[in-house]
């Protein structure tokens, strides 16, 4: 038997900011990073990013729902760069 469920996209807001850090950190970890090559205090410059990210680059993350729970999250921001020195160190 199929179920339907409900499937809704919004805006994330500024309260959802941790979450969306831990979304980062869980996509740095798919690619292959590990974690002891990021930053220990990686949580807090991302939340520093996000907030610089939203004030001069036009950031704006989205959080996809299914049934009101959160399923996945998505962003986007004029791009600069995803490297960022005080998360991992360039390779030598």
């Amino acid at each position: 038997m199929l179920t339907t469920l409900n499937f809704f996209v919004r805006e994330a807001t500024v309260q959802e900011d941790t979450l969306i850090a831990q979304h980062f950190y869980q996509m740095w970890l798919n690619h292959q990073l590990t974690p002891e090559s990021l930053n220990p205090d990686w949580l807090n410059i991302t939340l520093e990013f996000i907030a610089d990210a939203r004030q001069h680059l036009s950031y704006q993350a989205f959080v996809a729902e299914v049934e009101g729970k959160v399923v996945d999250l998505g962003s986007r921001r004029i791009f600069t760069s995803m490297k960022n020195p005080q998360l991992y160190p360039p390779p030598l």
